[in-house]
């Protein structure tokens, strides 16, 4: 480039106007802004002392509302304000105009004052005439009271009076009694000792008829025991079939036979109470309503309601066993199971334990002790020993005789004491 084409003459000039205008620019935005901040510094030292004077307002409106509280107490939580205003809580350290309203109306429902009243001035103005009134009455009532009392004073003089007049009555009257008391105890004190001896007289007699009736009664009890074990006895006789048959009397019938087999059916059976083992004596009906013995057999198969016995002896060979002969058991009745009592000496084969499991096989059950309920007795042998009692003088025989229980030696039934 030509040397003369050189330096700011040959520069365009809107380029010198460019930084000219952006100067004078940033400086005038820097005097506004730097006014601005003179104008807030302002605002901030208006709004200081604008918010200490509200600080002061509000610290002075709290003291007041706390002792407004204090003399009013009903201290509540305020509601929130119709309006939203931020970082806002309602108070609830004061008195809230709602709990004083309640207050005010419980005073005035107490003091009848009219709902219409709602001024603090105008409450306590209809209060105080209401106390007034109250005050009248109050008066009225005092002066009603002394009334009272002074005709009470009065009558309880009267009453006085009276009460002196009486009591003098009354002493002369407890004098005329102490008299007539003394008369009456010098009387009762005679007839006191005169009633004792009749009571001692009387607790005698009546010791000697407690004795008698104590003694009459023993006696009594002692008889009433008999017979109530004699009438036990004898009930029980009634009631039950004896225990030892007689021949005429069948336990059972023949209902069938084979005299080729030596079989016979007999019409009881299981239900009846027969058992497998036991011993029957056949019998056949003669003339003039007796029987006749014919042979021995015994049950070797038991049904329901009837037994098949098989023929263990015959008297007579050419009289076997035929149909409507009988059996029967001297141990046996049908349906019916005795108590038996074992009396004396039993030995084997037919100990008494063997006899008891006998019996009780066929439905009988064996005591241990003599009682009126026994139905039989079984004696056995003579007990050995040098200072024995006979089995005949023994308490169970003679209890056994006296309440009629039916007397059976063992040999009488030992062929039916098989099982």
């Amino acid at each position: 480039m030509d040397p003369r084409q050189r330096g700011i003459a040959h520069v365009n000039i809107f380029w010198c106007l460019v930084p000219i205008v952006l100067f004078f620019g940033a400086v005038g935005y820097a005097y506004v802004k730097h006014t601005e901040a003179d104008e807030n510094k302002v605002a901030m030292l208006a709004a200081k002392v604008k918010e200490g004077h509200a600080n002061k307002v509000r610290v002075e409106r709290e003291n007041q509302l706390d002792s407004l509280t204090e003399t009013l107490g009903n201290p509540g939580a305020y509601s929130a304000p119709m309006v939203a205003i931020a970082n806002y809580t309602p108070p609830n350290q004061w008195t809230t105009v709602k709990k004083l309203r309640d207050v005010f109306a419980e005073f005035k429902l107490a003091m009848a004052i009219p709902g219409s009243l709602n001024k603090l001035d105008d409450v306590l103005g209809a209060a105080r005439q209401t106390l007034t009134a109250k005050n009248d009455s109050v008066g009225t009532l005092a002066k009603s009271v002394a009334d009272v009392r002074g005709q009470r004073d009065a009558a309880q003089r009267s009453v006085t009076d009276t009460q002196n007049t009486l009591n003098a009555k009354i002493g002369e009257l407890e004098g005329n009694v102490q008299a007539e008391q003394r008369r009456i105890d010098s009387t009762i004190a005679t007839q006191s000792r005169e009633t004792q001896d009749l009571r001692d007289k009387v607790t005698t007699a009546n010791a000697a008829r407690e004795t008698a009736i104590k003694d009459s009664q023993a006696k009594l009890a002692a008889k009433a025991v008999e017979l109530r074990n004699l009438h036990a006895a004898a009930q029980r006789r009634a009631d039950l079939v004896k225990l030892i048959n007689s021949p005429d009397e069948a336990d059972g019938v023949v209902t069938g036979s084979s005299p080729t087999t030596g079989f016979a059916w007999i019409g009881i059976g299981a239900k009846d109470g027969v058992k497998g083992g036991m011993t029957f004596r056949f019998l056949e009906p003669v003339k003039g309503g007796t029987f006749k013995a014919k042979g021995h057999g015994v049950v070797i198969e038991v049904k329901h309601d009837q037994a098949k016995v098989k023929v263990t002896s015959l008297l007579n060979d050419k009289n076997p066993i035929v149909r409507n002969d009988i059996v029967t058991n001297e141990l046996f009745t049908p349906g019916l199971s005795r108590n038996v009592y074992l009396l004396g000496r039993f030995s084997t084969p037919l100990s008494k334990p063997e006899i008891k499991k006998i019996l009780e096989k066929m439905g009988h059950t064996v005591l241990a002790k003599m009682s009126p309920s026994v139905d039989l007795v079984v004696v056995g042998r003579e007990n050995v020993g040098e200072e024995v009692t006979p089995l005949a003088e023994t308490d169970a025989y003679k209890q056994a005789a006296g309440w009629d229980i039916e007397i059976a030696p063992l040999y009488k039934i030992r062929d039916y004491l098989k099982l």
